[in-house]
């Protein structure tokens, strides 16, 4: 198996809570495999440019922290932005939203 074939998995391992609404996600789009696929890498290249532009109250998380925050409070809402977004960036301002709101 070639590293183009492997799936990009979440960046980290995911709460089980987390496992229906993802597979809610993915339903509800009627998405091929090549397109999680693409969801899977715009999320993962999102969160990193999210963890860049986060919220000023938030600087004081590492990457690690801020990936585990995004992972457990809004994996699902994350990955039907990604297939929904236009783009890397639109879903990146989705999860700096997305993390503000749980502060709200």
């Amino acid at each position: 198996m070639t590293t183009s074939t492997l799936m990009p998995l979440p960046p980290m391992p995911l709460p089980p809570h987390q496992s229906g609404l993802i597979i809610e996600a993915v339903e509800r789009h009627n998405v091929s495999g090549g397109q999680v696929r693409e969801a899977l890498q715009r999320v993962n290249q999102a969160i990193n440019i999210a963890w860049r532009i986060r919220p000023a109250d938030q600087l004081g998380l590492t990457e690690a922290q801020f990936t585990q925050l995004v992972c457990h409070c809004c994996y699902p809402q994350v990955l039907d932005a990604a297939f929904t977004a236009g783009g890397v960036a639109d879903v990146a301002v989705r999860i700096r939203r997305f993390v503000a709101e749980l502060d709200a």
